[in-house]
């Protein structure tokens, strides 16, 4: 799908972290470009690590799997990413790419992670395997009885009912509370440990203590209460990605929604709510190692996405490019001056059109004209 001639790094130079955003989820053609594009990087420019968005906690396995062939690809597949990413087009393909360099490059290791956190949109995983992996050990009884069986913390009905959530059981705050004292023990036990034992410490830490904070929102009766659980999630990311970047040159891949450089605007209900993106976070840190690209797509007739409108940026783009291009980011502003934005689709609900009043969310765009079912 990409012609041989597109550059990246002619046009972004290799920034420590190199994310590609997508413009839906669940489109075939989208992993595929992700997993081209990826391995030429990860070839030619230094790249280690791939992350996307699924459980950081989960994305352990596939790194395993990757590194040293441990577990059936199905089942690493199913049990290592979350959100249904493992039955998406292009997951398999990503992990026979990453386990062939591995096995042709020994010494020279490409990892897999996951930078999401253990929640879903409107749910959240309980926090004992962050805790196990944070304590580096059996967890005390203590902990483990605050904690209880994992039933009540995955209550599906605490998405749309705040009383049916744990997040107000006295127990979520005393683990807070748990959380805090092992971070600074952590911190001053860390000499001590190897660079992967604080790693996965950290990890542990970074995970529980946003679950911990998600559940206890979801039990509050609030007009705030989702883009505050979003926000959550989104910030969980954001550090998760900001330790990716000091660990080593990394590939991301996720929605281009968390990895736009403002806010995201979500339609819940007939009302939009704003909460701020994974990428508006990393924007706001002094010193900018990352780049984003995003993806914009002209027509896609299976996703429900004709012709795009001539005043639309999707509709500009289309008339100046006949084949895939990456388009800076001055460009983008340029296309942007006075357009509206696109309409989304009825048949993909995870389309979000290009935003003409936030043209500099993104470094570059990647337009696709057509893509084509199958």
């Amino acid at each position: 799908m990409l012609p041989e001639d597109l550059d990246v790094t002619a046009l972004l130079g290799t920034p420590r972290l190199l994310a590609l955003g997508e413009a839906m989820h669940f489109e075939p053609a989208l992993p595929a470009l992700r997993n081209e594009l990826f391995g030429r990087l990860i070839a030619d420019h230094g790249y280690r690590t791939v992350s996307v968005e699924s459980c950081c906690l989960r994305g352990r396995l596939v790194d395993e799997h990757v590194r040293t062939g441990a577990g059936e690809e199905a089942e690493v597949l199913r049990d290592g990413f979350s959100h249904g990413f493992g039955e998406a087009p292009g997951s398999a393909e990503l992990l026979r790419l990453l386990a062939g360099h591995n096995r042709a490059h020994p010494h020279d290791p490409v990892g897999f992670a996951g930078f999401d956190a253990p929640t879903e949109m409107t749910a959240a995983d309980s926090p004992r395997a962050a805790l196990e992996l944070a304590w580096q050990g059996p967890l005390p009884t203590r902990v483990d009885e605050l904690l209880g069986p994992d039933e009540p913390w995955v209550e599906p009905a605490a998405a749309r009912d705040p009383s049916r959530s744990i997040g107000s059981d006295p127990r979520v705050a005393a683990l807070r509370v748990v959380v805090e004292e092992l971070r600074w023990d952590a911190a001053a036990r860390a000499a001590d440990r190897t660079p992967e034992q604080r790693w996965e410490v950290e990890l542990g830490l970074r995970a529980a203590s946003g679950l911990l904070a998600y559940h206890a929102v979801m039990a509050e009766d609030a007009p705030d209460r989702f883009p505050r659980a979003g926000g959550i999630r989104d910030s969980v990311m954001a550090e998760n990605l900001r330790a990716l970047t000091e660990r080593g040159p990394t590939l991301v891949f996720a929605h281009n929604q968390h990895l736009r450089a403002s806010a995201i605007d979500w339609e819940v209900g007939g009302a939009v709510v704003r909460w701020p993106s994974a990428g508006s976070l990393l924007a706001a840190r002094p010193e900018r190692r990352h780049a984003v690209i995003a993806t914009a797509v002209g027509v896609a007739e299976h996703q429900g996405l004709g012709e795009p409108e001539a005043d639309t940026v999707e509709g500009r783009l289309a008339a100046r490019y006949d084949r895939p291009a990456l388009v800076g980011a001055d460009e983008v502003v340029e296309l942007s001056r006075g357009a509206r934005k696109r309409g989304g689709s009825e048949r993909q609900l995870s389309y979000f059109p290009l935003d003409p009043a936030a043209p500099r969310d993104y470094d570059a765009v990647l337009f696709l004209p057509e893509i084509r079912q199958g």
